[in-house]
């Protein structure tokens, strides 16, 4: 900012990058002035630059503004600010410094932002102190209108905090809610309103019809066609918009040509929900569909308002919606409620308006009564019931907790005891006060909640709605509902007398009175208490909402009688996903009340399931398929089969529970069994070697991989070659131990042993290194006595001679080694120094195990971070039940395969600790806090969402907050420091109460918030039993085992790795490409999908075959490549061949049905790894080609995949931080034909045929010219058309080879093979055979891609012609520019071939000479020329040269005979541009390979003008300088150019206007051309200026004015000419020769030149 002027309508900014040359600028100036070399302005006029002094004594650059008495106003023009100077401080400033650097202050105003500046000077001048981007969105005359954001990214949007002062800064009273006219209505005025939306009596639109319904809708047409044109999106990125303007397209209707302007009222993952501005309505659409306005559409005063007619019920009908809909009404304004306006209809009976029936029908519906004292109580009911929610809310967020029946607590009855306790000494504390005065603050610890039974019947509205399996119902009489509202008004009336009570802290499910948005008071239940605002659940109406804590106070005892107004119900016999059906529903749910019949009675969450309108509803949304019938859905699969499979299932969980319960019990034959077990453990052992399962390092004992994946392990790095392998100590004391044991001074030395002779790779010893033993395995034998051996406490390897080895007791080889070997999941850079810095202790995450290896992840580093106390109690599950089950109550779902469990025997004694730690802590002088919080220390803290005190361990300690474990239940929370308190030493001794249990068959299954809520579900019955044996727990509730399969079942297919990481962008590996749709597995998923892989490897070889498949099923099949097993889903069954979809990686493959394999349980609970997703290719990113995608794949390497558009799962993939996309195949690409040979080094000549945004397709010609030869020599049989097969068809250019692609509609879609263009024919058309000799042949035609799609770099022009190579894995694509250049004259043609020399080389080198080289000259006959005949002359040489014949289709056929000239002109009508033979017309039309076309042919009346006088000037074109010719008089010429007796002549004393060859392709190409425009022609080495003689799609006739040759090119040569070059007037002009002559270009002559009738004449002297 370099001046801040007005503030955000008038300031002034400079470029930061042009600070240092500002700087240096004003280095000069000041030398200047104090070297005393600035020198008095005189006579100082308006807008003269020059240097003036501002106060503070510095000279800077500026302009004079005006000059009054001695005072001069200047403009600083490098900051922006004006001052007034006495004459003695203007200074004239020296030419050099007004040129060396151009004016700085540019002046700017914020898009968007009203020009009223008001207060928001000061604001806009604090977010602009530092440097801050802009970008320009308009020009305003010489302002820039921008968009300001600060710095650094993403920054504040400067332009949006600016909008939002002046909104809250205005006052609107008016009733246009934008309009900027005072005059727009007030209170008692009558308006004509067009109503355009109705919900209800109460919410309808009505336009305004006094502001025009005409501007309205040519204000729309302007809007869509921005929106069309120009428009920006308003989404680029996560950014939050609610509350701004914008434009949405009308989804609705089905119009997406039509916009409409709306505000954002919400702002979701992937949609905003809109409010309609000037029609009405809301909608949702998709946040890509969503455009930023310009002022000009946003400043636009609304055409509408919102209305109310205040009926009390309101009235929502189809009739009321019928008459009001279209329709005009005369109301009179009452007043504004919000953005609404409340109104009466007028009792104007004219016919135009529907006055009469509307109000008719207002009373018979009961709905006239008029909104009296309670009018914001009922403004809060309507808006509530019409609010539509789609979050799909926790059951347990909106409980109430009550005294009676219906109590629901998150963690079972202790802490229900303990809460209870705590209100009673609350209330006993409250009434032993004592005093009138403390009665009268009694405040309401409970509320009652409505009970109902089963076949209930009454009327009802909805609420609050979450979806049709929970939303909230107020079902009474009038008489309650009159009741209901007595006490809302008398709520109102108390609050605004003062606060009850109004407390720091409000503990979760304690009952408040709270204030909403529209500050109106509620009564409400505190659901969280944790952070700036609280939750409150409202319980009369079933919303929950954040409330500021100082709205928040008790509610008095009087407003506790009446139940709970808001009963949670849920709609019976149907089901379904609705997170999807999202806007589907709000039909279904539109009225205003609803015949309501309770079903089913209430259940564990507080829910009845009741029918609305008899069932109607739920039929309906059946019908429609928003739904499913819940009775279908639970009887569907049901036959014989699903019994039998039930059955078997039940006999299976029965066999498993009693084979779980005799494993901890003895018998007869337990020594037989035990010796058998130590067998299998051996052969275990060994198995598990094989399979890679165990650490080892030599012969010493191995470690199951097992003990450490999935753990976390805390110890010291001990040898580190890289981040990729480096040793961990888990348990450093280990190794310091050995050591320093096999160090110790020993009498017998017979610990160390004898020195080794010999030894063997893998065998174990004791090594001595720098003087200390240590114990080793031998890696590798060397020459000379040497071995190189490892330190397996360390890790690292030394060589050593033998003599420094020994074979050692033992003894001492029975422990495994001190160090795993490890390696990083990511790249970390600088790994020494890390650990350096962490004096080499590190914490870990074990993920997988493979060679030999763990793959480790590296915990972020805490203070103090340490969970050791978690890891111990890990295992004490195995202790719980000595193997017998246990009554438990699950506590905490840590994990799906992880739950914290506390055993029913336990229970009185922890409540009775609790209840007593309680009643301790209530004493003041009881609650001590700790001075210094330290890792692994017990201590106590009040939980934050019952507020109620807790023994717990702390576990980390980072800048005054602590993470602390509950003990007792096992789940975490982080806390201030602060509030922590010493655990008095009698509540220590109680061990802790939460057990974690690993639970078995989870540990492969998907871990999500969803799964661990239906965990947590399943195990949440009264009666749930614990069987746990070695850590791994299976459960009973109710009495029947749990089945991981349905508590844990997903709806998805594969994982949604977006939603996963909460990101738009994650890093993940491609696991399978095909053409642009590409599987993807996340970076975080790896490690996971490792270890399913790793034991699906075991699993596999001991299941049995699956037998009969259907589709869908999940099996595990055999990959044919590597010939492992993996998980697949059947696609399609063909007899005994089965086609699998590996879920984990994406790829296709078609099976033997008899190698397919049962899948476990255990690995159907997680979805396919791999996503899917489809790339986008469009925009700048750089393309890959299908070897580069395969190397992509092949290596696993890491790219950033970017969601675009969720719905059809459109990514962008970026590789090493640039933007790539993936070559689609060719349509007929999947057809087994011959591949094309591709020789590296070939040169061809190709025919692009087909080309669009993501590639193109080349036609080798001669290839072609050889398919078509062959395919003329078979006979031909029609056969019946079948999709997917090769025919040949006759077409008007001949026969070519096709695909059926598709048929149906009376239609059949054909792909030519060899110009892979597509075309569409009636289903008559005649297809025949094609023979396997024709089959066989390779496809003419390649498709490929650009390596960059930058739109100009893109060729997309079908029809050119070019020279192909082939490199190492690309083609280079060339385009021709041949040039024909034709001289003309009346001798008799002589007979020549015609070729072309560059086709019959193989020379790649060439390449780089082909553009723009003249290959051929022809000699024409002396006749009248047409550019259309010249044209014609041009292909059909093209076409002798290459000996070829191009036909319609890009069909091409080859000439066996050598054309001559003479042989092409005999062909044509010399004498007449029409009447041409057929087929050299349609060439002639489909053909432009030659870009230009130069023939010496002039025609002075249509080149130049002449204006004779005193003196005679010759003119080419009005933009261009008339040249001036003197007459008269003999004058010196050089001859350009002679085209028969016109000839093209200059000065001889004068040089020729050369032009430089420009950059073309950063120059516009001239578009709509007429005859007569001038123009940049280019012949690829200069540029000449040139005007347009004649013009047509496929010519241009061009003279060019320096030079006097007329050319015939494309027009696509043609640019526009740069002011620059229009300064000098033409080098040449033309004249007609006098007499006969022999002049030729280049010749110098002596001529006088005369002005004629016929123009310029030149008489040779």
């Amino acid at each position: 900012l370099s001046y801040p002027g007005t503030g955000p309508a008038q300031f002034y900014v400079t470029r930061a990058e042009g600070s240092s040359a500002l700087a240096g600028l004003m280095s000069e100036v000041r030398d200047l002035a104090q070297g005393g070399r600035l020198y008095p302005l005189n006579n100082p006029q308006k807008g003269v630059p020059c240097l003036a002094r501002y106060t503070d004594g510095v000279w800077y650059r500026a302009t004079v503004e005006a000059v009054s008495d001695g005072q001069v106003s200047v403009y600083y023009v490098d900051y922006g600010n004006t001052s007034s100077v006495s004459t003695t401080g203007v200074c004239a400033i020296p030419p050099g410094l007004v040129s060396q650097l151009p004016v700085q202050a540019v002046q700017c105003r914020l898009g968007g932002v009203s020009q009223e500046v008001g207060d928001m000077g000061d604001r806009f001048r604090s977010m602009v102190r530092d440097k801050f981007r802009v970008r320009v969105e308009s020009m305003d005359g010489s302002v820039c209108v921008v968009q300001a954001t600060t710095l650094p990214p993403p920054g504040t949007n400067i332009n949006t905090e600016m909008a939002r002062m002046t909104e809250s800064r205005n006052t609107r009273n008016d009733w246009d809610k934008k309009s900027s006219s005072p005059n727009t209505g007030v209170a008692g005025d009558t308006e004509e309103l067009f109503i355009t939306w109705v919900e209800s009596s109460n919410n309808f639109y009505g336009q305004l019809t006094r502001l025009g319904r005409s501007e309205l809708k040519e204000f729309l047409a302007r809007l869509s066609d921005y929106c069309h044109r120009s428009a920006t999106l308003l989404y680029t990125g996560i950014e939050q918009h609610k509350g701004d303007l914008c434009a949405v397209p009308d989804i609705s209707s089905g119009l997406s040509a039509r916009y409409y302007r709306a505000i954002i009222t919400r702002d979701n993952r992937d949609t905003v929900e809109v409010s309609l501005l000037d029609v009405g309505g809301r909608d949702r659409v998709s946040k890509n569909m969503v455009y930023s306005l310009t002022p000009e559409f946003a400043r636009r005063q609304e055409w509408g308002v919102v209305c109310s007619v205040g009926c009390n019920p309101s009235v929502n009908d189809a009739k009321l919606r019928g008459l009001m809909l279209n329709s005009l009404v005369e109301v009179k304004m009452i007043r504004r409620v919000g953005d609404g306006v409340v109104v009466a209809l007028t009792n104007n009976s004219t016919k135009k308006y529907k006055n009469a029936a509307i109000s008719g029908h207002l009373e018979q519906m009961g709905g006239g009564q008029q909104l009296a004292d309670n009018t914001r109580l009922n403004l809060l009911f309507e808006k509530q019931n019409n609010k539509h929610n789609n979050k799909m809310g926790d059951a347990t967020n909106n409980q109430i907790n009550v005294n009676s029946n219906g109590r629901s607590f998150e963690r079972g009855d202790l802490r229900n005891s303990l809460r209870e306790k705590r209100a009673a000494r609350e209330l006993q504390n409250a009434g032993g006060k004592g005093g009138k005065a403390d009665k009268t603050k009694l405040l309401v610890t409970c509320l009652g909640m409505s009970n109902y039974k089963v076949g209930w019947k009454g009327v009802g509205r909805i609420t609050w709605m979450y979806s049709p399996g929970h939303f909230y119902m107020q079902v009474q009489g009038d008489r309650d509902t009159r009741q209901f509202e007595g006490m809302m008004g008398k709520l109102q009336e108390h609050m605004t007398e003062g606060k009850d009570d109004v407390s720091t802290h409000w503990n979760k499910g304690q009952v408040v009175a709270a204030k909403w948005t529209d500050n109106c008071w509620y009564r409400g239940q505190v659901v969280n208490n944790k952070g700036g605002k609280m939750e409150i659940f409202f319980v009369d109406f079933g919303n929950t909402e954040k409330v500021e804590q100082g709205d928040v106070t008790g509610l008095p005892a009087e407003f506790g009688q009446m139940d709970c107004q808001a009963v949670r119900v849920g709609l019976a016999r149907v089901e379904g996903d609705w997170d999807t059906v999202g806007d589907k529903l709000a039909k279904y749910f539109n009225m205003e009340t609803y015949k309501v019949e309770v079903v089913s009675a209430k259940d564990k969450d507080g829910t009845f399931l009741v029918q609305l309108n008899g069932g109607d509803i739920g039929r309906g949304m059946v019908k429609d398929k928003v739904a499913r019938s819940r009775e279908e859905s639970g009887e569907k699969g049901e036959g014989k089969k699903g019994r039998k499979g039930r059955k078997e299932k039940d006999v299976s969980s029965d066999s498993d529970a009693r084979s779980e319960n005799s494993q901890g019990k003895g018998s007869k034959g337990e020594k037989m069994v035990r010796s058998e077990s130590v067998q299998d453990k051996l052969g275990k052992t060994e198995r598990q070697r094989k399979a890679g399962k165990l650490f080892t390092a030599g012969d010493f004992p191995a470690i199951p991989s097992t003990v450490h994946v999935g753990t976390t392990i805390t110890g010291l790095v001990s040898h580190c070659n890289s981040w990729r392998e480096f040793w961990l100590q888990p348990q450093s004391g280990l190794a310091i131990e050995m050591r320093d044991k096999l160090n110790e001074e020993q009498e017998d030395g017979m610990l160390l042993g004898k020195v080794v002779k010999s030894i063997e790779i893998g065998e174990c010893c004791l090594a001595c290194w720098d003087s200390v033993w240590y114990r080793a395995t031998v890696t590798e034998k060397k020459d000379g006595g040497l071995v190189r051996v490892q330190f397996v406490d360390f890790g690292n390897s030394k060589t050593l001679s033998l003599g420094d080895v020994r074979d050692g007791d033992f003894a001492l080889y029975e422990t495994g080694p001190a160090a795993l070997r490890c390696k990083l999941d990511n790249k970390v850079e600088n790994f020494e120094r890390v650990l350096e810095g962490q004096e080499f202790k590190v914490t870990v995450r074990v993920r997988s195990f493979k060679e030999n290896i763990f793959t480790v992840k590296l915990e972020k580093e805490k203070k103090g971070k340490n969970k050791k106390g978690k890891k111990e109690r890990s295992e004490s599950g195995g202790e719980l039940g000595g193997g017998a089950r246990l009554e438990v109550t699950v506590v905490h779902v840590e994990r799906v395969d992880r739950v914290w469990v506390v055993p029913k025997d336990r229970f009185p004694e922890l409540e009775k600790m609790m209840v007593e730690l309680a009643s301790w802590l209530e004493e003041e002088q009881n609650k001590v806090h700790v001075d210094k919080v330290e890792v692994d220390m017990l201590c106590c803290v009040e939980f934050s969402e019952d507020g109620e005190m807790y023994r717990c361990r702390v576990v980390g300690v980072e800048e005054g907050v602590a993470e602390v474990e509950y003990i007792d239940y096992g789940n975490c929370e982080e806390v201030e420091v602060g509030d922590i308190l010493e655990l008095p030493q009698q509540f220590r001794d109680l061990e802790p109460a939460g057990v974690v249990v690993r639970v078995r068959g989870a540990s492969l299954a998907m871990d999500g918030e969803k799964q661990r809520k239906r965990l947590e579900t399943a195990l949440g019955g009264e009666r749930v039993s614990l069987l746990v044996e070695n850590g791994e727990g299976v459960f009973w509730s109710e009495g029947e085992k749990v089945e991981l399969g349905k508590a844990l079942k997903f709806k998805e297919e594969t994982v949604n790795m977006f939603q996963l990481a909460g990101s738009p962008r994650v890093d993940c590996i491609v696991s399978y490409a095909e053409a642009e749709t590409v599987w993807l597995v996340s970076k975080e998923l790896q490690s996971a999908l490792d270890r399913l892989m790793e034991k699906l490897q075991d699993k596999a070889k001991g299941q049995g075959k699956a037998g009969r498949v259907v589709v869908g099923d999940l099996v595990i099949a055999r990959f044919s490549q590597d010939k492992s097993f993996y998980r697949a889903k059947v696609m399609k069954v063909m007899g005994h061949r089965v086609e699998v979809h590996y879920i984990d990686f994406g790829n296709k493959e078609v099976v033997e049905v008899g190698g397919l394999k049962v899948l476990p349980q255990e690995f159907r609970l997680h979805p396919g790894y791999a996503m899917q997703g489809v790339v986008d290719n469009t925009g700048d990113c750089r393309m890959l080609g299908p070897g580069e995608v395969m190397d992509l794949v092949g290596v696993a390497k890491q790219v950033t995949a970017e969601l675009v558009q969720p719905r059809g799962g459109v990514v962008r993939l970026y590789l090493g931080g640039e933007r790539v996309g993936c070559q689609p195949l060719a349509q007929g690409a999947g057809l087994k034909l011959p591949s094309t040979r591709l020789r590296l080094g070939e040169v061809w000549l190709g025919l692009i045929t087909t080309a669009s945004s993501q590639g193109m397709a080349v036609q080798n010609i001669m290839a072609a010219a050889g398919v078509t030869a062959s395919l003329g020599m078979c006979e031909k049989e029609v056969v019946r058309v079948v999709v997917g097969s090769v025919y040949i068809q006759d077409t008007e250019g001949g026969p070519r080879r096709v695909v059926v692609q598709e048929a149906g509609r009376g239609q059949i879609s054909l792909c030519a093979m060899d110009s892979q263009q597509i075309e569409t024919v009636p289903v008559s058309t005649a297809l025949y055979s094609c023979l396997p000799r024709q089959h066989s042949t390779p496809p003419a035609a390649i498709t490929c891609a650009s390596l960059t799609t930058k739109t100009k770099d893109r060729y997309q022009v079908p029809g050119r012609l070019m020279l192909v190579s082939v490199s190492n894995n690309s083609l280079k694509l060339v385009e021709t520019n041949w040039k024909i250049s034709a001289s003309f004259s009346s001798e008799k043609l002589a007979p020549s071939p015609l070729n072309f020399p560059l086709l019959f080389t193989q020379d790649p080198t060439l390449l780089s000479i082909t553009k723009h080289t003249t290959l051929l000259s022809i000699q024409l006959p002396l006749i009248s020329w047409s550019s259309c005949l010249l044209s014609q002359v041009r292909d059909l040489v093209v076409q002798a040269g290459l000996q070829v014949v191009f036909h319609p289709g890009s069909i091409v056929s080859r000439t066996y005979s050598i054309v001559e000239l003479p042989d092409i002109l005999s062909k044509l009508d010399l004498f007449a541009t029409t009447g041409l033979p057929p087929a050299v017309t349609a060439v002639s039309t489909k053909l432009s390979f030659l870009q230009s076309f130069t023939e010496d042919r002039q025609d002075p009346d249509h080149t130049q003008q002449v204006t004779g006088g005193d003196q005679t000037t010759v003119t080419v074109h009005p933009t261009l300088p008339s040249m001036l010719v003197v007459t008269d008089t003999d004058c010196q010429y050089h001859v350009v150019a002679v085209a028969g007796t016109v000839a093209a002549l200059r000065y001889g004393d004068r040089p020729g206007n050369t032009l430089p060859h420009s950059d073309t392709t950063q120059q516009a190409l001239l578009t709509n051309t007429a005859v007569g425009d001038l123009c940049l022609y280019t012949d690829g080495i200069t540029d000449h200026r040139a005007v347009v003689t004649d013009i047509s799609e496929e010519h241009s006739d061009v003279w060019l004015v320096d030079t006097g040759v007329a050319v015939v090119c494309d027009p696509t040569e043609l640019f526009t000419i740069p002011t620059n070059l229009c300064t000098q007037p033409p080098a040449v002009f033309t004249v007609n020769i006098r007499g006969s002559h022999s002049l030729v270009a280049g010749d110098d002559i002596t001529g006088k030149v005369t002005v004629a009738d016929s123009g310029l004449e030149l008489l040779l002297g």
